[in-house]
Formats: C-alpha cells, structure tokens, sequence
C-alpha cells in the first residue's frame, strides 16, 4: 500500500502501490510537471495517502502544486486532500458540475470533518469498521474450500488493515471550488492539461485528464483493471469509453490498476458493457423479474474468463463488481421504456 512514483512519459509520473493491481485495489494518482507548476489528478482515499504523495510531489519537483483535478466523487480519490491543501494552501481543487455536487450532498459525506481538529470521531468509526473487516475476513485465509489465489487474496487484504487504519487518522473533507461542466483547460508549452467531462460512465459526473501532447489520459474510474468496476449509467458507459478511445492515447492511466499502454482494454471494457446491455434488453421484454432473477438469468462466463482467465480471486471480483451491473442495466433500461411511454 506505499505509494511510489512511475514516470510514464516525459513531464508525467504516475504515483501507485503493489495493491494497486489486485482486484480490491488502491487509487493511482498522476502527477503532471508544467513550466511554472504542477497539475495532480486525484488524491488518495485517507491522510497518510495524502502526506505520502506530497513527499513523492517533492522528490519530483519544487515547483508549487497548482491544480487538483477530482475525477469523480468517491472517497478513495478525495479524501487525502487535507496534506496537499496544508502543503500548498494556494491550489486549486477542481472537478466536474456532477462530481462536486455529489461531494457536497451524498450521504457518504454526510457529517465528514473539514478540519484536522475535527477528525477525531470519524477516526474511531473508521478503525472500528476496519478492525470489524479483519475479524470478518480472518477466516477466509484458512479456508480449505477456497483456492490458493483466494486464500492469498483475503490475507493481502487482511494484511494492510492496519496500515490502513493508521492512514485513515486525521482524514477530512476539502470540498472542490473550481468546477466546469465541459471542459477544464491548463496551457502549457511542454505538458498542456485538459479535464474533459466525456459522457456518464462509473459515475454521472466522471472526468478525464488528457495530456495531448504526451498522448496520455488519466481515466479515472471510468477504466478500472485488472477487472473493471461497476456503478451506473451502464448503458450509456461504453459511448463515453469509445469517446475516450477516440482520442487515441498511447497510454491509459486507470483510476486503479496497472497502467495500460494503448486502448484494447478500454475496447475489451466497451465490448463487454455492450455486451451486458444486450442482455438486460433481453430481459426486459419479459415479464417483470426481481434483481436475482435478472443476476440468474445472465451469462457471462466468456466475459468472466477475459477477464480473470482461471484465476479463482479475480473471478470472485468480476462476480462482485460485473455481474450487477446487469441488474442495473436492466433498471436503466426498464426506465427508458417506463420515460418514453410517458412521452405519448
């Protein structure tokens, strides 16, 4: 879980873990060097993610930190903003309409501190839930009914629990000022930013960080890997990937995973999210089916195998994270239908 940077392409580093690239991973961060500062793509889940990529800031360059661009509203890219702002009290947080309107409303937020001296109950309730999780998952590692990648899996994640309780201490909400709704542009000579809000994917207010010039993006959650994340907006997720393929980069920073060089994942992720809309389509010209119904009712062990080839801890996750995205799918859809006779 200790962050270390990678540079992908002159002026740009990625900041990533080990963890990064299991199936429950860590944020990946990206760091962009321009003539007179920095530009940082998201910040870390907890206090000692954020105090950590200051550090790694600072080896790379003294210039000041000009930018945070939000990808969307999930915690894990949020909340170790408080280090960064402490660290440059002048930088700008920014992100899309949706995604600040998420952060300032959503319940997961809900009674966030927003001050280091006030973080001392949310401390206790992290290290209780993360304790209850060690004790819940102990088990597994010994299970003899699960395979080796399984029981190594569940260990990893037990392993870091500790760490991750000590990073989640002094964690609090900086809420982003600056936000656009299309497009967020950072000129610069060597390593021009530009925030792009593309279409719904992950969430309704995803945003991409392309480099043009480098010919890298930083996508966000709207690309996960080794296997992908759900969330929403399934039906229309795979345009707003084939716009982001459009732009034909040569490197692929995912909001989690290793990164990618090229777009065939970004295709592969199209292709099953297409996939998984045609058959919730299928599924709503029956008869009405509850969401275990429609899970039963879905075949993706082609997908499945893609994805996670025999390994059994990968394949637990595509069952986790895909398989309800056909629900989902199947709600969008009946919703379309229910919208469009209303309209007559």
């Amino acid at each position: 879980m200790i962050e270390h940077a990678v540079a992908v392409a002159p002026h740009i580093h990625v900041f990533t873990a080990d963890a990064t690239s299991d199936p429950a991973p860590l944020a990946n961060e990206v760091l962009i060097e321009q003539s007179n500062g920095l530009v940082l793509v998201d910040a870390g889940k907890t206090r000692g993610a954020g105090r950590r990529i200051v550090a790694l800031i600072r080896k790379i360059s003294p210039k000041p930190l000009k930018f945070v661009v939000i990808t969307h509203w999930h915690q894990d890219h949020v909340m170790g903003l408080g280090p960064i702002v402490e660290a440059w009290p002048q930088v700008s947080i920014v992100t899309s309409d949706r995604t600040a309107g998420h952060i300032g409303h959503d319940d997961s937020y809900k009674g966030s501190p927003t001050t280091l001296a006030a973080t001392a109950d949310r401390d206790g309730t992290r290290a209780r839930l993360l304790r209850g999780y060690a004790t819940e998952l102990e088990p597994k590692i010994h299970d003899p009914a699960l395979s080796e990648e399984e029981r190594r899996g569940w260990a990893d994640l037990v392993g870091v629990l500790a760490l991750r309780i000590a990073d989640e201490k002094g964690s609090y909400l900086v809420p982003p000022k600056v936000t656009f709704s299309d497009r967020f542009s950072i000129p610069d000579r060597t390593a021009p930013v530009e925030a792009r809000f593309i279409g719904p994917g992950h969430t309704d207010g995803d945003v991409i960080v392309w480099m043009p010039k480098q010919r890298v993006v930083a996508a966000g959650d709207m690309a996960v890997a080794p296997i992908p994340y759900g969330s929403t907006n399934v039906v229309q997720w795979p345009e707003t990937l084939d716009r982001l393929a459009a732009l034909s980069p040569q490197i692929v920073v995912p909001g989690h995973g290793p990164v990618l060089r090229g777009t065939a994942y970004v295709t592969l992720l199209s292709t099953t999210l297409r996939e998984i809309g045609r058959q919730a389509q299928a599924l709503t010209r029956g008869p009405a089916l509850t969401d275990e119904q429609v899970a039963t009712r879905t075949e993706l062990s082609r997908s499945r195998n893609l994805f996670a080839g025999a390994d059994k801890w990968r394949a637990y996750w595509f069952d986790q994270y895909v398989v309800p995205d056909v629900v989902e799918a199947y709600h969008e859809l009946l919703a379309q239908k229910g919208s469009a006779a209303a309209g007559h």
